[in-house]
């Protein structure tokens, strides 16, 4: 039955109901399709909640991202809050999984940098998802294939931080970073740690610590390293390795910079076969640990099983009938392990009893860290390599011993923070470098032979594949030529500029000029004259300038092409300018360079909007 809510918005049918609210399929005054989420009553009752729902309207309207389901409006409406957001006629990613079982690892890519792309623009804009799982995500099947949309990224940041903290640790306890269930301020971080479970699942079809008590899973997301599945491809488990770091400082350092590399490996894994299908996670490398135990006061903690698209507490924002679902009910259990995850458990209950030769160390690791908390919830400890290799086991130390910094030039990104192990952080800067493979550390400060023991951050510069912008798709500050296609020497560019010269003798040219930004490091083209040219006797003058210093200048004739590939580092602005060397007079002739391109390093170059 329809009903308004405020005096826009016509609420209709249930689409399905979660632990913050009810989603329904909506349409504005216009009739434009929307969905809405009704926040549960007992938030309304909470001013606090109300005064932040206020604060944040600009913030979460104002988020645009190809990446994100666009939040119209926050209304409030007497005891009711609402999201009022775009409708996205698809399903969510968890149905998507469950009904191909895994996914080839280039899909696992193309929609984990979808995701990322996502989660940038909501950090960008100083929000922090907190619930980053598949049931979060909308996959739009409007286009050529689905785009990966991130939902619910407001409930965080317009709910009470401990109601969410709570309700997240209990319905998606497989999901969250060791910091978060330590009790730990949430980050960028955590979100990015949330991504790499989600590849984790997407290729394998589990999730790398699932099983048992609520209170074991998060006691194996704190101690052990994830298994690694048969048939993930070494450069996808590196990078899932390396996001299931248990230090937040240790995982890539954004969101932005994950969505380019995640791109760049679709295109790389493109063809390799989908992993098997598991039903139960792989064991940890290398360690053997006593299940936590399942009884505490005599009451038996809740158990955790992967989730499932129709389970209770899961809501969507998808087309098609509403589902009957009913809140997830906890009962004496799930109270037991709240208060657990609130500090009342004690320290010892976390404490590893692994047999082996490790478990000193992990003890000890343990209780310093728990010795410094006011809760007592699990610790992430430091006997395990936080970075991604896909040879690491459970025999690397996390801090390395006492010795001299390694030459990691030429390493792998992974590689190198393995080596340099966690106690030394990795500062990061992308630079285009085409000779290099993506990924491979190309400087290093300080250099190798510096006491190890004393570092604490290692610079790097780092290959990345090239950001491309083409100038037919830029606006030019000066001047103009054509854009589209055009054909030299019999070969087709289809992203082109390009002008006559020679208007029956005239030699007369002109320029045009772009504003780089100082973003970029390369302009690469082929220059020619244009095969259906009406003169194919006139020649042209074509010289290129970056910021008034001239870098080529070639005279360009009928029949060839010529190659231009200049260096734009640290350059505002780009000057194209031509003019007639020799007209014939059998009429005007076309100047095209071909497929003239702006090519940059990955976090500096704007981001592309699409991955499709």
């Amino acid at each position: 039955m329809s009903r308004p809510l405020g005096s826009r918005y016509i609420i209709n049918e249930s689409l399905g109901r979660g632990a913050m609210g009810e989603v329904f399929a909506a349409e504005d005054v216009d009739g434009r399709d929307l969905a809405v989420k009704v926040l549960h009553a007992d938030l309304a009752q909470d001013q606090a909640v109300v005064s932040r729902f206020i604060q944040e309207r600009g913030i979460l309207v104002s988020l645009a991202d190809p990446h994100l389901v666009k939040v119209e409006d926050l209304v409030v409406e007497g005891e009711t809050l609402a999201i009022v957001m775009e409708r996205i006629h698809g399903p969510n990613l968890a149905a998507h999984l469950t009904g191909q079982g895994t996914l080839p690892p280039a899909e696992v890519c193309r929609l984990g940098a979808g995701i990322a792309a996502g989660l940038a623009a909501v950090h960008e804009a100083g929000v922090v998802h907190r619930d980053v799982k598949p049931e979060n995500v909308l996959l739009d099947a409007s286009g050529s294939e689905m785009l990966p949309k991130v939902t619910d990224f407001g409930v965080s940041a317009l709910t009470d931080s401990q109601r969410t903290r709570s309700t997240m640790l209990v319905g998606t306890p497989e999901y969250i970073a060791p910091e978060l269930a330590n009790g730990g301020e949430p980050t960028p971080a955590a979100d990015l740690y949330s991504l790499g479970i989600m590849l984790y699942k997407l290729a394998c079809g589990v999730t790398p610590f699932v099983g048992g008590s609520l209170i074991a899973v998060l006691k194996r997301a704190a101690e052990l390293p994830p298994g690694r599945p048969e048939g993930i491809p070494d450069e996808l488990w590196d990078l899932i390795h390396w996001l299931l770091s248990k230090r937040p400082e240790q995982r890539p350092d954004s969101a932005s910079s994950l969505a380019f590399q995640l791109a760049a490996l679709a295109q790389a894994l493109d063809g390799t076969p989908a992993a098997p299908l598991l039903t139960a996670p792989p064991a940890a490398p290398g360690l053997s640990v006593t299940e936590t135990p399942t009884q505490f006061a005599g009451i038996t903690a809740a158990t955790v099983a992967e989730p499932n698209t129709n389970k209770p507490g899961e809501e969507t924002n998808i087309s098609g009938p509403a589902r009957n679902r009913k809140p997830l009910i906890i009962g004496a259990a799930g109270v037991a392990v709240a208060l657990v995850l609130a500090g009342i458990l004690t320290a010892n209950l976390f404490r590893p009893t692994a047999t082996n030769a490790s478990s000193t160390t992990a003890t000890s690791a343990a209780n310093d860290v728990v010795s410094q908390s006011a809760t007592a919830s699990v610790t992430p400890t430091s006997t395990w390599t936080s970075t991604p290799s896909a040879t690491a086991s459970s025999s690397s130390s996390a801090t390395a011993a006492p010795g001299t910094v390694p030459n990691i030039v030429g390493k792998s990104l992974p590689e190198a923070q393995r080596l340099l192990g966690t106690s030394t952080r990795l500062q990061v800067t992308d630079k285009y470098d085409p000779s290099s493979p993506d990924g491979t550390v190309l400087t290093q400060d300080p250099q190798p032979g510096t006491d190890l023991s004393t570092l604490g951050i290692m610079k790097v510069s780092v290959a990345r594949s090239a950001v491309t912008n083409y100038l037919a798709d830029q606006q030019s500050v000066n001047g103009s030529m054509s854009k589209g296609s055009a054909t030299i020497s019999g070969v087709a560019y289809p992203h082109s500029i390009t002008t006559n010269f020679c208007n029956w003798g005239d030699t007369a040219g002109g320029s045009v000029e772009y504003n780089l930004g100082r973003n970029y490091q390369t302009f690469a083209a082929t220059a020619g004259l244009a095969d259906d040219s009406h003169s194919n006797a006139s020649t042209a003058l074509l010289e290129i300038f970056a910021d008034g210093r001239k870098v080529y200048s070639q005279t360009v004739s009928y029949g060839q092409a010529f190659p231009i590939n200049v260096d734009m580092t640290n350059v505002l602005r780009l000057k194209i300018q031509y003019q007639g060397a020799t007209c014939a007079k059998d009429g005007e002739a076309e100047l095209v360079v071909g497929d003239a391109r702006i090519l940059g390093a990955p976090g500096v170059v704007p981001m592309p909007t699409s991955t499709q």
